[in-house]
């Protein structure tokens, strides 16, 4: 019994029994008091490797998703009509174009009666295509930077060779050229 119960816990029994509830049974050392430091709201500090600071009288922790949660955070009334936004249609317009689905399409319906609508649809079908090109562009820039040999080791254990024998450098020539072909059609447009 002796070898599973500590020295320092028999004499805190020992202690509560004579009455002593108060005495310690352990000397501590190599302890630091924290130091307390009087914060304000708005204040930033670092403490313990985490970015801390006081936003309405709360100590609150800074971390890199806050932006992203301002970003996607969708308030409860629609800051062009007042109106309050409860529908998924008003979340999927106020992410789209920063309004609720009835200032949109209110919005929409006065661009068909002024006669601007058919205008930006063109503009609009425009700059998803300059978009798209120029992830094309991206990807198939990734795609050459890439190593051409792409060899693979099958179950039987026999490299298999899948690169099919593309020369990259007049596959680049090709694209170019159809990419400025298609750039020019969209500036005819």
């Amino acid at each position: 019994m002796k070898k599973n119960i500590k020295e320092s816990k028999v004499q805190r029994m020992r202690n509560i029994v004579m009455g002593k509830h108060h005495d310690k049974t352990k000397t501590q050392s190599g302890w630091k008091k924290y130091k307390n430091e009087d914060r304000i709201e708005g204040d930033i500090w670092d403490e313990k490797g985490k970015t801390w600071t006081i936003k309405n009288g709360i100590k609150q922790n800074i971390t890199k998703m806050d932006k992203i949660r301002e970003i996607t955070k969708i308030p409860i009334f629609c800051p062009v009509s007042g109106k309050p936004m409860r529908t998924t249609y008003d979340k999927f317009c106020y992410k789209k174009y920063g309004m609720g689905w009835e200032a949109w399409i209110e919005q929409e319906t006065n661009k068909k009666i002024n006669g601007t609508w058919e205008k930006d649809i063109k503009e609009r079908s425009l700059q998803n295509k300059h978009a798209w090109l120029e992830d094309i562009k991206e990807e198939f820039e990734e795609w050459v930077k890439e190593d051409p040999s792409r060899k693979y080791i099958t179950e039987n254990g026999q490299i298999e060779d899948w690169s099919g024998g593309v020369d990259k450098e007049k596959t680049k020539k090709e694209f170019y050229k159809k990419a400025k072909k298609f750039e020019k059609d969209l500036k005819e447009e």
